[in-house]
């Protein structure tokens, strides 16, 4: 054990630790581990170094100190250590080094990469918070900065008029520490060189861990191929990346978007170098590897949101390949703040949000000891891992009426914290007569944020007929009333969509429900509209909007708003407009909104016709 000194020894002891890890080369390509004693998985981290440190020290694989006591165990981090939070390269650097001193009581810590590390790695910093960049201020080189601004300029910085404007325009879009972050993310750079030498897939006594989900890419290669085709991939483009870099096609302040953006015009030009043209096939045949491809096994969603029928096969078929009877998964983050499984067990979703302050969920590990299977959760021991199946699939309900009457009836099995969320929302498990959902229960009371503003909302748009709000009634739940609003089951929320540039076969429709979404908005007065309170499932590509607390204000937006209501409004949506009583409004509404909150939403349902007349 040599890792009390390696900490006194700071950056340097690290890099020398880092040149003895395992590399992860032709000569060295174990991907199967069998006979275990003991294996724990961690998901999504994200910069929640305090929140993994607390689940590690919790599972017994790292002391007080953090120092690894695991012994011959084995701990799996799922990718994704990076991005969002404050401390991702602490994160990093407890794990590298975790690594080894692992490797040397005998043990193993295995990094399956995630699609935020592989973002760091080829420069898509857009996720990456301005605190994670101030961790590489200090070992930042001033002369990157200054290279960066002239490019900008595209002159001598001296006498140049715009060099005042200019530095300012640097100093937002690349806060301290961006040069030095980018320089420890390269092939050659302290993370970047560990990364590298990563995996994208482990298995583990039967159990397969990646860290987005299975696809059929993956049966088109042998078993002990994928790591070493997906990495090779991988070094491939930042290989190419770098050397676009040095012969000034690329540099490094550049998005990754307009990176490939500048390659593809290489390529389209015919007038272009022979020297800069081969770097560039590569850069985007590499770009086509599994690391990279949306539907591939860093990205893809699937088993976590799709419902089970479509993916079953899938699911069968990559597991049989592997010859393992599980897959252990991070990258979506589950509704609830629990492990929770799917197909019978056979798919795992490990990440519970640990970051809390962006997806409020909770740090957790899940544990393998003998053929034992259980969850762990801060501040909770080891409990059996059960198969968690409250997945609601369309022939369930026979509509949002059967729904909401049995949001109202249902027995209450389970409820818990959410986690996250000024209005401590409640998660709530129902069951009745062999049907089951869940629910989210709000009993906010709060000046003009309410839980009445829910249901209002929902009946509403029953009355317009959009079904986009999910069902949602009134209930008592444990002494308290609240509003009870089913859970959108299979969903991403708007703005995973936009990250992942994920888009519906049939546009049109999709951009309509937007611009219906966006009138029922400013008829609602909601100014709380935003990407995460916006979800679609991809199944249907339907929008399902949520979180109303704070809209039905008792006042009108400004003219701005409603001329923007005004230009999304189509025939369809102005007739249902149109057709809104205002008796049959305030007989559904009036138990739930004040007079004034009724009457300030006619007055916007008739400056909304107006505008549109």
């Amino acid at each position: 054990m040599i890792s009390r000194s390696l900490r006194r020894v700071g950056l340097f002891g690290l890099v020398l630790a880092a040149s003895t890890l395992p590399i992860r080369a032709e000569e060295s390509n174990q991907w199967r581990w069998d006979g275990v004693e003991r294996v724990v998985v961690v998901g999504d981290v994200h910069g929640a170094y305090e929140s993994l440190v607390g689940i590690l020290r919790q599972a017994a694989m790292i002391d007080s100190e953090g120092v690894w006591i695991g012994g011959e165990g084995h701990l799996v981090m799922l990718g994704d250590l990076v991005d969002r939070g404050p401390d991702s390269r602490k994160a990093l650097t407890l794990v590298m080094r975790l690594q080894y001193e692992a490797e040397q009581a005998g043990g193993r810590v295995h990094l399956v990469l995630g699609n935020h590390e592989v973002m760091n790695l080829v420069g898509e910093l857009s996720y990456t918070s301005p605190s994670e960049f101030a961790a590489f201020a200090k070992e930042e080189d001033p002369k990157e900065r200054k290279a960066a601004l002239k490019r900008m300029l595209g002159s001598s910085l001296s006498q140049n008029k715009e060099l005042v404007k200019m530095r300012k325009v640097v100093a937002k879009r690349y806060p301290p520490g961006y040069f030095g972050h980018r320089d420890a993310f390269s092939p050659g750079g302290l993370y970047g060189g560990w990364m590298l030498n990563q995996s994208i897939l482990e298995v583990l006594n039967g159990g397969a861990f990646v860290h987005g989900g299975l696809r059929p890419m993956l049966l088109d290669v042998e078993p002990d191929q994928i790591n070493l085709v997906a990495m090779a991939e991988l070094r491939s483009f930042v290989e190419a990346q770098q050397r676009l870099e040095a012969l000034g096609v690329l540099a490094t302040e550049m998005a990754f978007k307009e990176q490939l953006g500048t390659v593809s015009a290489i390529l389209e030009d015919p007038n272009s170098e022979p020297e800069v043209v081969a770097p560039a096939e590569r850069f985007f045949l590499a770009a086509e590897g599994m690391v990279f491809r949306r539907d591939g096994p860093l990205w893809y969603r699937g088993l976590a949101l799709n419902p089970e029928g479509d993916e079953q096969e899938l699911v069968d078929a990559v597991l049989a390949h592997l010859g393992a009877e599980r897959v252990v998964i991070g990258h979506t983050p589950v509704h609830t703040d629990r492990i929770t499984t799917r197909f019978d067990g056979a798919v795992v979703m490990a990440d519970t949000g640990m970051l809390t302050e962006h997806y409020g969920g909770r740090a957790s590990a899940m544990e393998m000891t003998n053929g034992v299977v259980a969850a762990l959760y801060t501040g909770q021991g080891a409990e059996p891992l059960e198969d968690q199946r409250w997945d609601l699939t369309p022939g369930l309900f026979g509509g949002a009426d059967e729904l909401a009457s049995f949001l109202e009836s249902a027995s209450v099995v389970h409820t818990e914290p959410v986690g996250a969320g000024s209005t401590d929302p409640r998660t709530v498990i129902l069951a009745d007569n062999g049907r089951r959902c869940r629910a989210i229960f709000k009993d906010i009371d709060q000046g003009d944020r309410q839980y009445t503003n829910e249901v209002a909302a929902y009946r509403l748009d029953r009355m317009l007929g959009l079904g986009m709000v999910p069902p949602t009634v009134v209930r008592e739940i444990n002494g308290a009333t609240g509003s009870l609003q089913a859970w959108v089951e299979n969903a991403i929320n708007e703005e995973d969509r936009l990250a992942e540039d994920l888009s519906p076969e049939d546009g049109g429709d999709f951009e309509k429900q937007r611009d219906h979404a966006g009138v029922f908005d400013v008829l609602i007065f909601n100014i709380d509209r935003n990407g995460s309170n916006t979800l679609i499932t991809t199944s249907d590509w339907q929008i399902h909007l949520i979180d109303h607390e704070q809209a039905l204000k008792s006042s009108v937006p400004s003219p701005y708003h409603l001329d923007a209501g005004r230009a999304m409004l189509d025939e369809d949506f102005a007739a249902a407009l149109a057709g809104l009583d205002a008796g049959v409004v305030r007989t559904e509404l009036g138990g739930l909104l004040s007079e004034e909150q009724i009457e300030a939403l006619l007055e916007r349902r008739d400056l909304l016709l107006e505008y549109g007349s």
